[in-house]
């Protein structure tokens, strides 16, 4: 159909650990440019991208439509907003209701505060959508990972080869995910840190690709150093 593969883009986070004033860092400004504005303007130019939705609480909305719309970036793929619900899964879940009469095949799932996502990253989970339902881009575990049941002895080892840290984007054939979603308990999407773990609970085959190393998320005042020094390069 006409809308084949539909970014969502979480930008309905507080930001909470940053400690930086009251702005979330998706909104932060660095060389006159919010943070979100660069991934939002690489899924735009995506040519595999046809729609985006951004999930973003009302009172953020004048300042992004301002640069969504106002000459600032162009992003013409803009479809709609979509409000934050009580966790991340549940904003998730709101963005993929406001999707149901377009009823597209894909959707794929960006942090706005992962500002350097590919082109190529974003192909790949989309080419591998192909043949799977649900696609997480993953990095090798680098540290050596100990199992603690109450954080106050070991209680068994993790082989650091079956370990992997999980990156967005996400992506998902839309219809499974919606269902699974809709097959947990409140409980249980509470219990959700991260999109895949959906797919996992109601037995969808997550596949993995090769992750990127640059595109790390915005979390810490660290983060958003690395990222200014970055960008001033």
């Amino acid at each position: 159909g006409l809308f084949m593969n539909i970014a969502i883009i979480l930008a309905g986070g507080v930001g909470s650990r940053m400690k930086m004033g009251s702005l979330p860092k998706q909104f932060i400004m660095i060389n006159d440019k919010p943070i979100i504005s660069h991934c939002l303007v690489t899924f735009n130019n995506n040519e595999n991208i046809d729609g985006i939705v951004i999930v973003c609480s009302p009172e953020y909305r004048d300042f992004l439509s301002d640069w969504i719309g106002g000459g600032k970036l162009n992003i013409y793929k803009f479809m709609n907003f979509a409000d934050p619900g009580e966790n991340r899964q549940y904003s998730i879940i709101n963005a993929l209701d406001t999707l149901e009469e377009r009823n597209p095949e894909n959707i794929i799932i960006h942090d706005s505060a992962r500002p350097l996502v590919s082109h190529e990253l974003i192909n790949k989970c989309l080419s591998t959508l192909e043949n799977n339902k649900a696609v997480m881009p993953v990095l090798p575990a680098e540290d050596t990972f100990y199992y603690s049941e109450h954080g106050t002895h070991v209680d068994s080892l993790l082989k650091r080869s079956t370990l992997f840290r999980g990156q967005a984007p996400e992506a998902f054939n839309y219809e499974s995910y919606l269902k699974a979603n809709r097959s947990l308990t409140h409980e249980e999407l509470l219990a959700i840190n991260g999109s895949s773990e959906v797919a996992v609970k109601c037995g969808i085959d997550v596949a993995l690709i090769d992750g990127d190393k640059r595109n790390f998320k915005i979390t810490t005042a660290d983060d958003l150093d690395l990222f200014k020094t970055l960008c001033d390069k």
